[in-house]
């Protein structure tokens, strides 16, 4: 899947950084090397009515949560999604600021382009990569 996330949602700032991102990466198969880089330290298994979220902590840092009732593979598209959101801040300061006001409007558009982020970095990594990494993590857990 070759798709600029520019091309594709032209009216955000952010999607240059993510596709800078992409191309960055693309040759790297290293997760947690990946998360670090847009600042997620943290990955946590907890039982959500949402399929995942992002967290700041005290230092600045990301966290993201990933409802352990999915399956792996659904946990692979949530942890793409969420490291999606990371694009929307800066991340020179401490904690990172928002870089753009999200309003209801949209919103919408801000998931979409977090899906699509999701999928290209889940195609060029590896999905079976990530739910081989969710795997091994849950099991260490429980």
């Amino acid at each position: 899947m070759n798709i600029s996330l520019v091309k594709e949602f032209p009216h955000f700032l952010f999607a240059s950084d993510a596709d800078r991102f992409l191309q960055n990466f693309k040759n790297n198969k290293d997760i947690v090397s990946q998360l670090n880089n847009r600042r997620i330290h943290k990955v946590k298994f907890e039982q959500l009515l949402s399929s995942g979220g992002l967290g700041i902590e005290e230092d600045g840092n990301f966290f993201v949560f990933l409802n352990d009732l999915l399956t792996e593979e659904e946990m692979a598209n949530s942890l793409g999604h969420e490291l999606g959101h990371t694009f929307h801040f800066d991340l020179s300061g401490i904690p990172p600021i928002v870089v753009c006001g999200l309003s209801e409007q949209n919103e919408e558009d801000v998931e979409k382009f977090c899906d699509t982020f999701s999928e290209l970095w889940l195609e060029q990594v590896g999905k079976e990569n990530i739910i081989c990494r969710i795997k091994n993590e849950r099991q260490l857990l429980f």
